[in-house]
């Protein structure tokens, strides 16, 4: 099977105090831009919030993708954004209470309730509910372009297979993970931490009618299509 789409949600770059990207954190981004494969064009998506820590490091990745001679369809329309904290944080005063009071700012502590389905949902969504939202929003996006692709009516794009850069947030990254693999974060991190430019990615693998979806975090891959299909259906 032929790999035509890399699906990426990425957490943002390093951030300072104030929660915009540091300019060490710029400069690692647009070395993220520099490796990915030229032979892709690249597309890109931001969380929806007001620091600028998303949108500089998805333009710091399309600054080092285009000097080494790669292809970028990014859009420069700001109303296109992946989910983000808007969406999956549903009180934030009741948020930070939690957090800085009555856990007295301990994130890890944080992370292993929220993992564990303990923090009430009119807070913050729960892991499974926010992959069920990025899963019908942005994997059913994808699918519309493949079928689209299919039927040649997006022929800029025939050649070259597709690389999207969902720039985001750690908990997205993080329920995407636990959910579709079933496995607890500590698998993965023992400090329920993910790093800023970790990413979790999904490819996609066309033959004819058949479509294949493996999802990629660091060396863990696992077949993930029957699980998306499933969530696409269970509308």
């Amino acid at each position: 099977m032929r790999k035509i789409i890399s699906l990426n949600f990425r957490r943002h770059t390093n951030k300072d105090k104030e929660g915009n990207a540091t300019k060490y954190g710029l400069q690692k981004a647009k070395e993220i831009g520099k490796n990915i494969s030229k032979n892709k064009v690249l597309k890109g998506y931001t969380s929806d919030i007001k620091e600028n820590r998303c949108i500089k490091t998805l333009k710091e990745i399309e600054k080092g993708f285009k000097q080494e001679l790669g292809v970028s369809s990014i859009s420069r329309k700001t109303s296109r954004k992946s989910i983000g904290e808007s969406i999956i944080i549903r009180n934030k005063e009741k948020l930070y209470d939690l957090l800085l009071n009555k856990l007295n700012g301990d994130v890890i502590k944080f992370y292993q309730l929220w993992y564990a389905n303990k923090i009430p949902k009119n807070i913050i969504l729960q892991p499974k509910e926010i992959t069920d939202l990025i899963v019908k929003d942005r994997f059913a996006h994808i699918f519309r372009f493949i079928r689209m692709k299919s039927y040649g009516d997006l022929k800029k794009y025939d050649v070259k297979p597709i690389h999207v850069e969902n720039i985001t947030h750690d908990v997205i990254v993080g329920a995407l993970l636990t959910t579709l693999t079933g496995k607890k974060m500590t698998k993965f991190s023992k400090k329920y931490v993910i790093k800023p430019r970790q990413e979790i990615s999904f490819d996609f693998y066309k033959n004819k009618d058949k479509l294949k979806i493996m999802l990629r975090y660091n060396d863990f891959k696992l077949d993930v299509t029957s699980k998306i299909n499933n969530i696409l259906e269970n509308k």
